[in-house]
């Protein structure tokens, strides 16, 4: 179900330009016929999913291309065969080709397409038995292969032997009667069918033959001799054989593709379809247009729309209707962009609701069932039509047809008569529109309508913007005041005289200069707003640019104190083993050299970490000459700087933190000779305890562990025993 438009509101809005455009990034003939047929719909759910549609083949269409070589316009053969008709070699290869080319780019939506391009895939049927008989047969660019049938290899083969001997027999004789002077050259030459030689008209008599030509001038004759007269025979007689063969295969491939045109109609249909969906997809990615959003309130609402025919020179606009009212009145200065936002409103809902994208920031709309225009000058001397009442005729219509679902577009409302009878049958027309819930955007001049609209609820005032100070348009929207016409400003600036123009301003009356030096005034404002709120947008956009470079600073300083943090782990770890490996040497050392040795690698290390707390000293020997020591003494060459405890109490420590006092104080209590500890980690989850004893079990010195007995502490206390 389409939208009610006739062929005059489409001109008006220019949407037959617009369709040209799709149809120049269609890729078929098809396609090209689609573009330019398309309709707006007006089924909330056919507008919703040509929007999806859309959406997805401009998401296919970023990833790459897709080829549409190989499809062909196959529509008349297609009737013809199913009428019975035989189809030419040229016909059935692009009926092959358009199979060909639907089984590739099913194959390619199923891979890279979305919900609705993998629904239209199921559409493109397999080749199967037709598409690779077809292929068997054929030959680009659409000939009969030889090996169609068998009989045709045969007779073809047979054929071109004929021809061969033919040849070398004409040519034989040819090269003969040119050495006697009987031919113009030694050419062989097709006349009728026939190979014949060129006899000069006086030496006629001279070669055995049927003459079956002569020139323009009558001076050569083209002769077939007579040697050669069986062998042209044999030849046109394989010519009648290879002929009727291949129109009995024509025919017989003919009867196969009318039994499956259906099919093959379904699958061209469906490749039309998908080559006008990526055209609206590639003008969508040229706008870079937004997927509208859809409505049931009748609210029409464009932020930053730009006209799709006017390129790089379109200003954003933005307009609103339908919501806090149902008519927008757009006045200002000729030349200012009044009808350009007119048609851009009709232009934004006739492409939303045929499934395009709109080059604009943001857009609502609601689904109209139809859209009516009044538009420019219809004036017809044929007719006996004047201005005014063409623009009549067209009104009337639209008042007949206007409801709740319909957008009309008036522009110069009432004009082309008296001023007062004209503003008088404008303020009528809106308010029976409005009345019938209609949503309408007009223009126009008169005064009297701002007036009557700045005191109506469901009306609002809308002016283009005009530039004061240099006197200029800046075909801008800006609702919720009246426009000023601005007559007198542009007849300065066109370089009217400045007498006719002063005088002018006296015929104005003190009223009408104070209301236009208010909305001059007001304008001024607007416009000194717009440049602070703009000011306001660069710097807010200057200081979040600067938050965004402070936070990235920081980041990467975080990133190198992380990095900074994670080499001082690592290096501290190194150290950490070194530490372990040299503590149990020392603890080990039986010899004053061995000791030493061990003792200058821990200097070493505290040296290389000095910020570390070293909790130990390091002493000397006793003295005397390191020997093995005695049975049950343990001697050791590291002092501690205090007693060690034989108990250590980890209870509401983290694991973690845990388990590092618990290494540090292990090593301390080998070094110092303590041959059993008691730890202290309580019972809580268990989770301290395991960690603690898992860490035991995988320690160097301790050679057991065991939970507290009673009068020990029981599960809440490991009992270990070191070397």
């Amino acid at each position: 179900m389409f939208l009610v438009l006739d062929e005059r509101t489409l001109e008006l809005l220019d949407f037959p330009r617009l369709l040209s455009l799709l149809a120049q990034e269609t890729a078929t003939v098809r396609g090209k016929e689609m573009a330019l047929e398309l309709r707006p719909a007006v089924d909330p759910a056919e507008t919703e999913a040509a929007q999806v549609m859309t959406s997805e083949a401009v998401a296919f269409l970023r990833e790459g291309e897709l080829s549409l070589d190989g499809v062909e316009e196959i529509r008349a053969c297609l009737t013809r065969a199913t009428k019975g008709g035989r189809l030419a070699s040229r016909e059935l290869w692009e009926v092959a080709t358009t199979i060909g080319a639907g089984e590739r780019i099913r194959g390619v939506l199923r891979e890279r397409g979305g919900e609705a391009l993998r629904r239209l895939s199921s559409r493109l049927r397999e080749g199967g038995e037709l598409g690779a008989e077809l292929k068997r047969c054929l030959v680009p660019p659409g000939e009969l292969a030889d090996g169609a049938s068998p009989l045709l290899r045969s007779l073809r083969l047979e054929l071109r032997d004929a021809e061969a001997s033919l040849r070398r027999t004409l040519e034989d004789t040819a090269r003969r009667l040119y050495e006697r002077g009987l031919l113009q050259e030694p050419v062989v030459v097709l006349r009728d069918g026939r190979g014949c030689l060129p006899v000069k008209q006086e030496h006629k008599e001279a070669v055995d033959g049927l003459v079956h030509a002569a020139s323009n001038t009558g001076a050569t004759l083209f002769v077939e001799p007579r040697e050669a007269f069986r062998q042209g025979d044999r030849l046109r007689t394989l010519y009648s054989r290879t002929e009727a063969e291949a129109e009995r295969i024509l025919w017989q491939l003919s009867v196969l593709v009318g039994a499956a045109a259906g099919e093959i109609e379904e699958t061209a249909a469906a490749l039309a379809e998908l080559d006008l969906s990526l055209a609206k997809g590639r003008l969508g990615i040229v706008w870079e247009g937004e997927r509208p959003v859809f409505n049931r309130q009748g609210h029409l609402r464009i932020r930053g729309g730009r006209h799709p025919l006017l390129g790089e020179r379109a200003v954003p606009i933005d307009l609103e209707v339908g919501d806090r009212c149902l008519a927008l009145v757009v006045t200002g200065p000729n030349t200012g962009g009044k009808t350009a936002a007119l048609k851009l409103a009709g232009i934004m809902v006739l492409m939303a609701q045929s499934g395009l994208r709109l080059p604009a920031a943001e857009v609502e709309v609601p689904v109209f069932r139809r859209v009516l225009a009044d538009i420019g000058d219809a004036q017809s001397l044929e007719g006996d039509t004047s201005t005014f009442s063409s623009h009549l005729r067209r009104i009337m219509a639209i008042l007949e047809q206007a409801s709740p679902h319909t957008l009309a577009l008036l522009d110069e409302i009432g004009a082309g008569t008296d001023p007062e009878e004209g503003a008088a049958l404008a303020q009528a027309i809106l308010e029976t529109l409005v009345e019938k819930e209609c949503r309408v955007v007009v223009t126009t001049h008169y005064g009297r309508l701002k007036a009557f609209v700045h005191g109506h609820s469901r009306m609002e005032n809308a002016a283009v913007g005009f530039d004061p100070p240099t006197g200029a348009p800046t075909y801008r929207l800006v609702q919720g005041i009246p426009g000023e016409s601005e007559a007198l400003a542009i007849a300065r600036r066109l370089g009217l005289s400045g007498e006719v123009i002063d005088r002018a301003g006296e015929l104005l009356g003190p009223e009408q200069v104070r209301l236009g030096e208010l909305l001059r005034h007001l304008e001024e404002e607007r416009a000194g707003l717009a440049r602070a709120r703009e000011e306001g947008e660069r710097a807010a956009a200057q200081a979040e640019r600067s938050l965004v470079a402070a936070a990235e600073a920081e980041r990467k300083t975080m990133e190198r104190v992380r990095e900074a943090y994670a080499e001082a782990r690592s290096l501290l770890a190194e150290a950490g083993r070194e530490a372990e490996t040299a503590l149990k040497k020392l603890r080990r050392a039986t010899t004053r050299e061995e000791f030493e040795v061990w003792r200058d690698k821990m200097r070493s290390l505290q040296r290389r970490v000095p910020d570390v707390q070293w909790d130990c000293h390091l002493g000397t020997p006793d003295g005397k000459e390191a020997g093995r020591p005695a049975q049950g003494e343990r001697q050791t060459f590291l002092e501690k700087s205090g007693s060690i405890s034989s108990e250590i109490d980890l209870r509401g420590e983290r694991v973690e933190d845990a388990l590092a006092r618990l290494d540090k104080y292990l090593d301390d209590c080998l070094l110092a000779g303590v041959a059993r500890v008691r730890i202290i980690h309580g019972k809580g989850t268990g989770a301290l305890r395991a960690a603690v004893r898992d860490y035991l079990k995988g320690s160097d010195g301790i050679t057991s562990c065991r939970s507290g007995e009673n009068g020990e502490g029981g599960e809440g206390v490991t009992v270990a025993d070191l070397e």
